[in-house]
């Protein structure tokens, strides 16, 4: 196929929108939660942002072609060419979320009870195109947190807990600079 990628995930850096279309899987219907999957620690480390890190059955949001202005994201196969422990890791922008609680309709944690969790935040993966105002636009999102342990060099590490959309006004403050694990 000529693309880049890894667990799953497909990046052609020709065509922008595969990489971020193949970050918006989601839980499957039916489905309340998908499992982490425990890998023995002497096998690869599965990113949480791959549908390969959990058990259940998962789904892709229905997206309209060339609709959205998709946002930059470095996918961990652009930042190190040489496999290391980081191989692995993305780099993207992090916004807060307003919502304590954001609709379960067009939000999808990977497990139901997620929805709840305080400290999540968005990383905007694509944003509608149009005339409307930015605070109205749907915001395509992968849903991430903090994680309990900082990386090596002590950088902030954030795991995926869930994808969907928003209205732009759903985000809070200026986008930091985040690994995504």
């Amino acid at each position: 196929m000529d693309v880049y990628g890894g667990f799953g995930i497909l990046d052609d850096p020709d065509k922008s929108s595969l990489l971020h279309r193949s970050l918006l899987w989601h839980r499957g219907e039916g489905i309340k939660q998908l499992k982490p999957i425990a890998f023995p620690s002497d096998r690869e480390h599965v990113p949480s942002w791959s549908w390969m890190s959990v058990s259940g059955g998962i789904d892709y949001f229905p997206l309209t072609w060339r609709q959205y202005d998709w946002q930059v994201i470095k996918p961990p196969w652009s930042l190190s060419p040489v496999p290391t422990p980081n191989a692995f890791y993305g780099q993207a922008q992090v916004f807060d979320l307003t919502a304590t609680r954001v609709n379960e309709d067009s939000v999808m944690f990977d497990n139901i009870l997620d929805s709840e969790v305080l400290e999540s935040m968005a990383i905007v993966l694509g944003i509608e195109k149009g005339l409307k105002a930015i605070d109205d636009k749907k915001h395509y999102i992968l849903v991430v947190r903090p994680k309990m342990k900082p990386s090596a060099d002590g950088a902030a590490l954030y795991e995926r807990i869930g994808a969907g959309f928003i209205p732009g006004r759903c985000l809070r403050g200026e986008p930091r600079n985040c690994t995504l694990v």
